[in-house]
């Protein structure tokens, strides 16, 4: 195992933990177990929830109370507002405005001919407008129900809608990015043109100022009553949205930038994305498809929330996991609730500290939470989509609520130690577990186990396999209940063999300074030099750090890379064969690095192989250990010089020319020089003018008159060894 993963479970161990294993566990069936804790919110949030908050000092607890109030069959609610007592939500794919009272089934109070409803405003005399598309129009609907067109762009959609006190109505539109100003009895008309593709969001603050929030780019625009504009946010997102102005007059807005479906996993039941094209820009969450693991674990987009005064922008939440679509400011201004997509999760940010605290409230049954809005007696709607529902959030917890942690790969089939948790609080607590070897929970997996009853530590009831998941089932009354912190489980993964991926083999002579070393006797790898400082940086698999590179002849230098699937730290063997024999030699054994230099001058000349062996037993007892090996390709030893030999003068040849036959016995002849005395080398060549054997002949035509006895041969072979002979 790795140096981190022996110091968790050193730490675990003293502290107790180990008296709580399987005895299997503890008598050297293997190695170190690993520990797998989730105590952070971080941690926590990967998980599943349903009726859970999580807090941002990592405490899982009974979450807020979400109501389901209808299932109008619908796939996407884009918009809520209330009118009167009652309540309007804009849908898609129908083009319908539902009504409903919190109590029974909603009904149609209008019906577009478009196929998406994406704002719905109150009018204030008991009617509403409904904003469409595409064939972007805005409809109004009076208190009788009599339905009209107030307004009919060229535009193809309009996404927002905001109403003036003197009842004139902004209109936020795509694909252009045009806002018009709709004056009660009067055309509309042009107000701004924002240059971007769509205008999302739309609110005005106090002082009668319009708020844009736009996509493709994502911008915030604050814009005057004469229609001057001045942008206050330029985000590094594709849309900003959610545009709420709280009582203290702070705007909120809410950036994303919108998912990408996961198509690299496969999702047992599709769901349908909560997404419009406008234009070839996204407008929405793309719903995709889950990822493997836990069953939101999906790629779910990214986004910030700003806060906005006197047109200073200041982030307050960026998170890389969620989309939020709609912001509501708390009654106090001292927090805001934020509607995210993806996982349908809602969330609050306590802004009465600094930094701001973000809590998981809890999760709707639906993909999306597309809007919220706060009704004239305190109770807060929230809308969502895929599928498209209405919920309402309550003021008190949930009377119970459950947890599933996101699933654990252990790598191989492992064998599961114990369970142990740290709660406070009052209620009933009940941890179970479940097993299997599908990245997904499914129906091959085990059942959930029987609670646990001891919290310090309970053996694991659920069967050896490769992926776990723990569950937390709360319940409690009133405020009390259970508070989870933290939850521990230990495993011991099957022993994966080793393997050598690897082996290289270096020119004859070339080896390599050791480093960090001035000295040049210190070879690294040669004679159990280290290769490398051991200062817990080095990675499994990667060759070692090695200095300069010098020449020695007689040594050959090996290197080879390995790796281990559990982290465990190997040791290596080295054998050799030489070619033609069937039986392996030990050369070197107990090397920790992954470099060998061997002096070959007490092997015969020949052509070699080495095998390099990697073994974990270092860090697994002796029946668990396994191995693995690589052998190199074959190269050539020989440390043997060549044999020059110089042929008697013949009769009929030249008297001035000099016969000269080279054998090496194994390499093959590299180069042939000559000199005269102590005049420069030069290089001759083969009689056949070509160097491809072991015996070659060579005429070397001295001079007239030249000494025959000052006359030098030397001849160096294909492993740079060297003789030369004086005629």
């Amino acid at each position: 195992m790795s140096r981190h993963i022996r110091s968790l479970a050193a730490a675990a161990l003293a502290a107790g933990f180990a008296a709580v294993l399987p005895a299997a566990l503890t008598a050297g069936a293997f190695a170190s177990p690993v520990f797998w804790t989730v105590s952070t919110q971080t941690d926590f949030l990967k998980g599943t929830v349903d009726g859970v908050a999580i807090d941002a000092e990592g405490r899982l607890r009974l979450g807020a109370l979400v109501e389901p109030l209808a299932d109008p069959k619908e796939p996407f609610i884009w918009s809520i507002a209330q009118s009167g007592s009652a309540w309007l939500a804009g849908t898609g794919n129908d083009g319908k405005v539902l009504t409903f009272t919190g109590t029974g089934a909603p009904s149609v109070a209008f019906d577009a001919a478009e196929l998406g409803v994406h704002a719905v405003i109150d009018d204030g005399r008991g009617g509403f407008f409904a904003a469409t598309g595409p064939d972007g129009r805005v409809h109004h609907v009076d208190a009788s129900g009599k339905a009209s067109v107030v307004f009919d762009p060229e535009d193809r959609y309009i996404w927002s809608l905001a109403r003036a006190a003197d009842g004139t109505l902004y209109v936020g539109t795509g694909d252009r990015g045009v806002i018009y100003r709709v004056k009660p009895g009067q055309p509309g008309e042009p107000f701004y043109r924002t240059r971007t593709a769509n205008v999302i969001a739309l609110a005005l603050d106090t002082d009668g100022r319009l708020y844009a929030g736009t996509s493709t780019p994502g911008r915030l625009f604050r814009i005057d009553t004469a229609g001057r504009a001045f942008v206050v946010i330029d985000s590094p997102h594709q849309e900003v949205r959610g545009l709420r102005v709280a009582a203290d007059g702070t705007l909120y807005a809410a950036a994303l930038t919108p998912a990408q479906a996961d198509d690299s996993a496969p999702d047992a039941t599709p769901v349908p994305t909560v997404t419009a094209q406008v234009g070839g820009v996204t407008i929405g969450d793309a719903g995709g498809t889950a990822g493997s693991g836990s069953p939101e674990a999906r790629r779910t987009g990214r986004g910030a929330v700003y806060a906005v005064r006197d047109d200073r922008a200041d982030v307050v939440w960026e998170t890389g996991t969620e989309t939020p679509y709609d912001l509501l400011p708390g009654a106090d201004s001292r927090s805001v609730l934020v509607a995210t997509g993806g996982n349908g999760r809602l969330y609050e940010i306590d802004l009465s500290v600094s930094p701001a605290n973000v809590v998981l409230l809890g999760r709707l049954d639906a993909r999306q939470v597309t809007q919220a809005a706060r009704g004239s007696n305190g109770d807060v709607m929230l809308a969502g989509s895929n599928p498209g529902r209405l919920f309402r959030l309550r003021a008190q917890r949930a009377g119970k609520g459950t947890f599933e942690s996101d699933v654990r790969d252990a790598g191989s089939a492992a064998r599961w130690g114990s369970i142990r948790w740290r709660a406070t609080g009052g209620g009933t607590l009940q941890i179970s577990t479940r097993s299997g070897n599908t990245s997904r929970p499914d129906d091959t997996w085990s059942d959930w186990s029987a609670p646990y009853s001891a919290a310090a530590g309970s053996p694991i009831a659920s069967p050896s396999a490769r992926y776990l998941q723990w569950r937390a089932v709360l319940a409690g009354s009133g405020n009390a209940g259970p508070e989870l912190t933290s939850v521990t489980v230990a495993y011991l993964p099957r022993n994966t063999r080793p393997a050598v991926t690897s082996v290289t083999v270096h020119p004859p002579g070339v080896v390599f300074q050791r480093p960090f070393s001035s000295n040049d006797a210190e070879i690294a790898g040669f004679d159990g030099a280290s290769a490398a400082q051991d200062n817990g940086t080095e990675q499994e698999g990667s060759q070692p750090a090695v200095g300069r590179r010098m020449y020695r002849k007689g040594l050959q230098t090996f290197q080879w890379r390995a790796d281990d699937p559990n982290d465990d730290r190997l040791t290596y063997s080295v054998a050799y064969r030489r070619e033609g024999e069937a039986a392996w030699r030990p050369l070197r054994s107990g090397l920790t690095d992954p470099i060998l230099v061997w002096d070959t001058t007490s092997v015969p000349d020949g052509r070699y192989s080495v095998r390099v062996t990697a073994s974990d037993a270092g860090a697994n007892a002796p029946a668990e250990a396994l191995e693995g090996t690589r052998d190199s390709d074959g190269f050539d030893i020989d440390n043997t010089a060549p044999v020059i030999t110089i042929a008697p003068p013949a009769a009929g040849r030249d008297a001035q020319t000099v016969r000269v036959t080279v054998r090496d016995a194994h390499a093959g002849v590299q180069r042939v020089e000559y000199a005269m005395g102590g005049e420069t080398w030069q290089v001759i060549y083969p009689a056949d003018g070509l160097s491809d054997s072991r015996e070659e002949v060579y005429d070397i035509k001295l001079p007239a008159g030249a000494d025959r006895s000052r006359l030098v041969i030397r001849a160096t072979d294909v492993l740079q060894n060297v003789s030369t002979l004086n005629s």
